[in-house]
């Protein structure tokens, strides 16, 4: 199961992909939806972030911009944003976050952002 956290990170906020389950998330790919007030990311850019291992966390790369660091990127109800990845056995899941809430894990037959569509880093 994977989650958004956000971080202060110096003047700004950072927001991070963390894995909360019992095993790695592979090929994990975060879309913003609706990037809200706080984010200056371009929405509809899916970006690979890899693979996370149990307990780890990684940039999602959508920061505010400074000297924003007091409000939480997850707390801005206008923020919306989806996590696509794979298990070890090739199946796919689907997490969305919306009015500052996670969905529970969906799996789906096949992922909904096409490989060709994802950015890489």
């Amino acid at each position: 199961m994977l989650i958004f956290v956000d971080e202060i990170t110096v003047d700004h906020r950072s927001l991070y992909v963390k894995n909360v389950g019992y095993g790695p998330a592979m090929d994990v790919v975060r879309n913003i939806i609706k990037a809200g007030e706080l984010v200056q990311t371009t929405p509809n850019e899916p970006l690979l972030l890899g693979c996370i291992g149990q307990g780890e966390k990684v940039d999602a790369h959508s920061p505010t911009q400074p000297p924003i660091k007091s409000v939480p990127i997850i707390d801005d109800p206008q923020f919306e944003a989806a996590l696509e990845y794979d298990d070890i056995l090739g199946n796919h899941y689907e997490i969305s976050f919306q009015r500052r809430h996670h969905s529970t894990p969906q799996l789906v037959p096949k992922r909904r952002i096409p490989w060709d569509r994802v950015a890489r880093i």
